[in-house]
């Protein structure tokens, strides 16, 4: 049997957060709605699997790919959004002699596909509606359920339909994220373990008083100041003097800075937070902070609340600086080209990239192994303004990026994409100007893989 699940919403009803996320892609207790819909159809070996999307393509294409990972095979057709279920069906031309199940990959349910799929094969001439927690639970056959496709169409409705001839009553859960307060309470209903067969990802740890908190690949937090029940994603820093007091979601790639406290909230991935802060009843997505009760939502918060993500331009420094570097390096580069040239066939490296304007340039770097050495061309481009002379590897999530940084200039660490970011989010978070030449000291440094200092070791040095 083959599925095709619908991830086509526009979300508009989980204003802002729909901004950034593809309604599937909301992360529920750190991991994709979407993803708990993919477990589900392995559980319920079926392997072939189309899933419908519009908005935020990349977003679910880069998470899911080909499906290997799952051990499915993925497939993704392009429609409008919120496009009738009908209407999609007929543009796929599918054989009406095979049955396929149908479901919608924006709710989060308990695993049922597979009793589902038992039940229709024991009714295979009825149209069966599945009902969970009292609510339609998104799912249909075809061909079976042709004359019901309507059903499936976003908003979802909880009546029973009268024109199935089957209604099953399925054991669980059904959240159908259709506002922020119930995308909240689908979290913590599964933090919580309210979800019937379904557990948070990571690794738990179980308290004396059997509070859980469910850790993710290698996050740093504070062994001591943790209370119920928690989640921390992959390669977040908490610093040791927050308190957790519980319920609370903190998603991959987050920074927790000095003498926080966090209550019943929800950080979602790459958000950082200020010093001396209290939040309570809230979800904080980067630059956006969403209060539960009230519900009041603020968008792009100021550095009192959330630090800021974007590296500050200084004027005329940046540019001037690199202008000196340029007139004190110029008499190397006739130099380090000859040595590049002597050892490979090509001296000069060209790449192509987008600055922090969305503008793509070409940036071309002396072919050498030392990262200081092979990017200085690229001084070139911090005083036209295309790159800032200290700054993030990537445009990843709006950071600003840079000649110089932890990630392009301490390659010869060898460490994973991950830490790298961490390493990232670390350094430009600490105070003070010596971090900038203690970063370049140990990228000239040969011995800077042995003693890495303070910033690859808070990045690589996270404890559980």
């Amino acid at each position: 049997m083959k599925a095709i699940i619908f991830a086509n919403r526009l979300g508009q009803e989980l204003k802002p957060l729909h901004r950034k996320y593809c309604p599937a892609m909301l992360p529920i207790v750190n991991k994709p709605v979407l993803e708990y819909s993919i477990d589900d159809l392995c559980n319920a070996n079926i392997q072939e699997v189309t899933i419908v999307v519009a908005s935020h393509i990349e977003q679910i294409k880069s998470h899911f790919g080909n499906g290997q990972k799952w051990g499915l095979s993925i497939r993704y057709f392009l429609t409008k959004p919120e496009e009738k279920v009908s209407d999609t069906l007929a543009k796929m031309d599918l054989a009406t002699d095979k049955k396929i199940l149908l479901a919608r990959g924006d709710v989060l349910r308990s695993p049922c596909f597979a009793q589902f799929k038992h039940l229709c094969e024991h009714a295979p001439r009825q149209c069966v509606q599945a009902q969970m927690a009292n609510k339609f639970a998104g799912m249909m056959l075809f061909p079976i359920a042709t004359n019901n496709l309507d059903q499936l169409n976003w908003p979802l409705t909880a009546d029973t339909d009268s024109n199935a001839n089957l209604t099953e009553i399925l054991h669980g859960q059904c959240f159908y994220l259709d506002s922020i307060n119930n995308y909240a309470d689908a979290n913590f209903y599964l933090l919580n373990h309210k979800i019937a067969g379904l557990t948070p990802q990571g690794q738990v740890i179980t308290s004396a008083r059997d509070h859980h908190t469910y850790i993710g690949i290698r996050p740093h937090i504070p062994s001591n100041n943790i209370r119920k029940n928690n989640a921390i994603g992959d390669f977040t820093y908490i610093d040791d003097s927050c308190r957790i007091e519980g319920n609370t979601i903190i998603g991959k790639d987050c920074y927790i800075n000095q003498e926080c406290t966090l209550e019943q909230c929800i950080v979602l991935d790459n958000s950082r937070l200020s010093s001396n802060l209290t939040l309570k009843n809230c979800i904080l997505n980067q630059d956006m902070l969403l209060q539960l009760t009230p519900a009041i939502s603020v968008e792009h918060l100021d550095h009192h609340l959330a630090s800021q993500r974007h590296l500050s331009r200084h004027g005329f420094i940046e540019p001037i600086l690199a202008l000196l570097a340029v007139i004190m390096t110029l008499p190397l580069w006739p130099v380090i080209w000859l040595w590049a040239k002597w050892h490979h066939k090509s001296a000069l490296i060209k790449t192509y990239q987008k600055n922090n304007k969305g503008e793509r340039f070409t940036r071309i770097n002396f072919n050498v192994n030392k990262p200081i050495l092979k990017l200085l061309p690229d001084l070139i481009h911090v005083i036209s303004g295309n790159l800032n002379l200290f700054g993030y590897q990537s445009t990843t999530a709006g950071q600003n990026i840079g000649l110089w940084g932890p990630a392009q200039l301490l390659k010869h660490l060898k460490l994973y994409e991950e830490e790298y970011r961490l390493m990232e989010q670390v350094f430009f978070l600490q105070k003070g100007k010596k971090k900038y030449f203690t970063l370049l000291k140990q990228a000239l440094s040969k011995r800077s893989s042995d003693n890495s200092a303070n910033i690859p070791s808070k990045a690589s040095g996270a404890s559980v």
